[in-house]
């Protein structure tokens, strides 16, 4: 074998390495770009679970304040039938008292 022949050989060997090298590094890249994507869909799926139990925890505030401010119309509602029951009542104690008065002043 010549020098030129093994200069060939090694040459060759060189490109054949070169190849593999670009082969690998292509593989890596594309290993990359699905880890990415992968993890890419895992933050938006993340991203929209955290947003829908937000929104479920909002609601669910909501919904208690809104029945909390029922309750409370309700009771203010009671409370003020009480008072109305107790003004006509006093109303009704002094047209009595009044009444007997005129009539023991007869």
């Amino acid at each position: 074998m010549t020098e030129l022949d093994e200069l060939k050989v090694i040459k060759d060997k060189e490109e054949s390495i070169k190849k593999e090298i670009e082969n690998i590094i292509k593989e890596k890249e594309n290993e990359i770009k699905e880890i990415k994507s992968e993890y890419e869909e895992k933050a938006k799926s993340t991203e929209e679970e955290s947003l829908n139990m937000y929104n479920a925890a909002i609601m669910e505030a909501r919904a208690e304040e809104e029945k909390r401010y029922v309750e409370l119309i309700n009771k203010a509602k009671a409370e003020a039938d009480l008072m109305k029951l107790k003004l006509s009542e006093d109303e009704i104690r002094e047209f009595v008292i009044n009444r007997v008065i005129e009539y023991l002043k007869e």
